[in-house]
């Protein structure tokens, strides 16, 4: 009789564990068709960089990286509204103004270029940055990477050169985006209402031109009479 019973008890506790297990579970997250999310790309540049690999793209929470010739790409962009910012240490931040994204649509950012020099991340170009810049100099592989603005590997000139032209420079450096013109419609005449009743047009004809007619000397209708010289009589 204590077998059945200890069974049936073992097949209840296996069904409890089973259950809150199933609960403990983090529910599987399905990935967004292409049909309803948006496409984001463009092309971040490095000044001066022998590499535009390695920028931070962040559109809400997707973030990927740009390829070496500065290309990105997010293929599965939830629709809602985004501020998209483009990072690098070293570098000022780039942000787009709000864009609002729908299912379905691709969206192409302009190309742009990270200006160099903010070394401590601060968003200003300044004296700050110069003194880091300074007590890095020469470091080959540098300490902090936000040093080596060319990514040559090294802290030298070219990058003090750098951080020089965008001294006072102050980010985040707005990411125009280019709004494509709203097309004019063109007008079209106004064309009269179809009638029942056909309409016999006429093409007016051209009258002809009047001729010159000559003009005749007035002649006299008789012929003019001789004239008789006087003759002298005998008588």
């Amino acid at each position: 009789m204590a077998t059945p019973r200890f069974l049936k008890l073992a097949v209840i506790l296996i069904l409890l564990v089973a259950f809150f297990s199933r609960l403990d579970a983090p529910a599987s997250s399905e990935p967004i068709s292409p049909a309803a999310s948006a496409v984001v790309m463009g092309k971040v540049l490095l000044q001066s960089g022998l590499s535009h690999a390695g920028v931070s793209i962040r559109v809400g929470t997707q973030v990927t990286l740009s390829h070496g010739d500065g290309l990105f790409i997010l293929p599965h962009v939830e629709p809602g509204g985004y501020v998209i910012q483009a990072t690098k240490p070293g570098f000022l931040k780039l942000q787009s103004p709000p864009l609002t994204l729908a299912p379905g649509d691709v969206v192409f950012l302009p190309e742009t270029m990270l200006l160099g020099g903010d070394v401590n991340g601060d968003q200003i170009i300044d004296l700050l940055d110069l003194v880091a810049m300074g007590a890095a100099f020469g470091q080959s592989p540098p300490a902090d990477p936000a040093t080596d603005l060319n990514g040559d590997n090294q802290v030298n000139i070219s990058d003090l050169v750098v951080l020089g032209v965008n001294y006072g420079q102050r980010g985040p450096i707005a990411w125009e985006i280019e709004t494509p013109p709203t097309p004019t419609p063109t007008p079209v005449s106004q064309l009269p209402a179809p009638s029942d009743t056909p309409t016999l047009t006429v093409a007016p004809t051209e009258s002809p031109e009047p001729t010159a007619t000559p003009t005749v000397e007035p002649t006299s209708a008789y012929p003019a009479a001789p004239t008789l010289a006087p003759k002298s009589f005998p008588w």
